[in-house]
């Protein structure tokens, strides 16, 4: 991922875990391609995926509404990292108590 770039996803693995990065504006407009990387990650049959909103400069109810859906298919959807941006939306739609860092057992 280059962070110059306006948008970006990148799946990575740690751990055997599916890890999505984002960089930029998850918006009306990016929100689709955030959700279609995240659905394949459900259709493939991951039950866990960390989402990295690190770079993340901007988030809407676009981006919640991703979230809300990958949440709703029973996937567990930890958020590992994110920017002041990101944090404070999550934080002011409650979802920062439904998408708490998984402890390893």
């Amino acid at each position: 991922m280059r962070f110059d770039d306006p948008f970006a996803v990148v799946v990575a693995h740690d751990d055997g875990i599916p890890v999505v990065r984002v960089n930029g504006d998850i918006d009306i407009v990016a929100a689709p391609t955030l959700r279609r990387t995240l659905c394949a990650l459900v259709d493939l049959g991951e039950r866990e995926i960390a989402l990295d909103l690190t770079g993340v400069t901007f988030m809407d109810s676009s981006g919640l509404a991703v979230i809300a859906e990958v949440l709703r298919s029973g996937t567990w959807l930890s958020i590992s990292s994110a920017s002041h941006a990101a944090q404070r939306v999550l934080e002011l739609a409650g979802l920062t108590n439904l998408c708490p860092p998984r402890v390893p057992t």
